[in-house]
């Protein structure tokens, strides 16, 4: 996942500009499954798929100085528009798990990162109802990504995921913490198989590298999922 760092002002917390990104990323997401999904023709059924996964989110570099590894929620749909090439797309969410003993007992860090990506993917074999071999996938998307940090500390350390919580400040007591956003546009590759136990059902395997380049440095995030899901058509 290439990740290319948006700054934002400090300008503190806008719960209106939160939702209206949470409803723009949704719209996205569908709007490029059901484009995609008009391409195709009489002879591919546009087989369809959902699924929901979680998973192990895993920070290195320097956010691995303080985040550890944490819980992915993944939600994914794709349609096939040609034999083996077909649309997908992708929400995530993480509560980033952050180191507590790099802080003071009492102090608030909470930390919460969104991913909607969607792109073209491409499977080994064709997707259908009858068969019921392995199918393995390839994709790569394109999409955004926002992590928030609620904070009443500073650090230091830099990073995605670091460089948030640090762009928080100290605060007097009694006050309320401070909560930092950042943006960012995501280009994400996935690789995976999908393997379906019984009926229309899939059970998903999948691991999708992130790759985030922000202020002359890159950091790595890893995410490894498995999920459950459904066969469909658009028919």
């Amino acid at each position: 996942m290439l990740v290319l760092m948006i700054r934002r002002p400090r300008t503190g917390i806008n719960t209106m500009g939160v939702a209206m990104h949470c409803i723009i990323l949704n719209f996205f997401m569908i709007g490029t499954l059901t484009l995609l999904g008009g391409l195709a023709t009489a002879d591919d059924t546009g087989v369809t798929t959902g699924r929901v996964a979680g998973g192990i989110f895993v920070p290195t570099g320097e956010d691995g100085d303080i985040a550890k590894i944490s819980f992915v929620l993944q939600l994914t749909g794709s349609v096939q528009f040609r034999d083996r090439i077909g649309a997908e797309a992708e929400f995530n969410w993480t509560p980033i798990n952050l180191d507590g003993s790099l802080h003071p007992s009492g102090q608030i860090n909470e930390a919460r990162q969104i991913t909607a990506v969607a792109g073209l993917v491409l499977t080994s074999s064709k997707l259908t109802g009858e068969h019921r071999s392995p199918v393995a996938y390839l994709s790569g998307r394109l999409g955004f990504s926002r992590i928030a940090v609620r904070s009443d500390t500073t650090t230091t350390v830099g990073g995605w995921i670091a460089g948030t919580v640090a762009a928080t400040q100290t605060l007097p007591p009694f006050s309320f913490p401070i909560r930092e956003t950042e943006n960012a546009f995501v280009l994400s590759p996935r690789a995976g198989f999908m393997i379906r136990p019984s009926g229309s059902t899939l059970v998903d395997f999948s691991v999708t590298p992130t790759f985030l380049f922000h202020g002359g440095k890159i950091t790595t995030q890893i995410m490894a999922t498995i999920g459950f899901g459904m066969l469909g058509t658009l028919d």
